[in-house]
């Protein structure tokens, strides 16, 4: 069995036998010269990446370099095969852009939409930190506290400072479990939404992963045709 490299390389044989037979056949048809700058122009539209050819101006620009490629037939020493891919891409490259440019908008869609739950994420452990420490603190107070009141009047001074720092401390914690109980709630839907974001963003990644492909393999045919009208 042949590999694909073999395969491609038969194709671009192929392609060159079949313009050294029917180069006179056309002579009456297309100007070569304007199909070869169709082809140029068009293989320096298809070096982008489709989301970044999702431009007005890039679009019209190669408008008629694809009219003329439309017009390509076996006259002009055109496989069936190579026909069938041709007017696969007049058909299917302005498609493939706007799947593209979909795909890329979801996928910067989810990224931005996870972006809060790596934040609160974060947000949400430091206050977890802070009040642990808050918390062993309010305890050894505590425990100050009533060795102090069994001193009392030798260490009343110090039990009062005690007292002061235990309300402190204890307002701290409020205000931390009261700007953490929301940020909790938004941590747990978020995590709830996150898989299915996730799974938006795969299958984002993937489209555009796919039209790369399908644009690569649109290249390639441009490529084809360009080495054998060059010939």
């Amino acid at each position: 069995m042949e590999s694909d490299e073999d395969q491609i390389d038969k194709f671009f044989e192929d392609i060159a036998e079949s313009l050294k037979t029917d180069s006179w056949s056309r002579l009456d048809q297309i100007p070569n010269d304007k199909i070869l700058k169709a082809l140029n122009d068009l293989n320096n539209f298809f070096s982008l990446h489709p989301a970044d050819a999702d431009h007005p101006e890039k679009r019209s620009s190669v408008h008629e370099a694809v009219q003329v490629l439309s017009r390509l037939n076996k006259s002009y020493g055109l496989s069936d095969s190579q026909i069938e891919r041709v007017g696969h891409l007049v058909e299917n490259w302005s498609p493939i852009i706007d799947q593209a440019v979909a795909a890329n908008r979801a996928k910067q869609d989810a990224l931005e939409r996870l972006s809060p739950y790596h934040r609160i994420a974060s947000s949400l452990r430091d206050l977890t930190l802070s009040d642990k420490d808050l918390k062993e603190e309010y305890n050894k107070l505590e425990c100050d506290s009533d060795e102090l009141q069994r001193q009392i009047q030798e260490l009343r001074d110090r039990s009062e400072a005690v007292k002061r720092r235990k309300d402190e401390v204890k307002k701290e914690r409020g205000r931390i479990h009261a700007e953490a109980t929301p940020l909790k709630d938004q941590y747990e839907q978020l995590k709830l939404d996150a898989p299915k974001l996730k799974g938006k963003l795969d299958e984002a990644t993937e489209s555009l992963d796919r039209a790369q492909r399908e644009w690569v393999a649109l290249k390639n045919t441009l490529d084809e045709v360009s080495a054998f009208m060059s010939t």
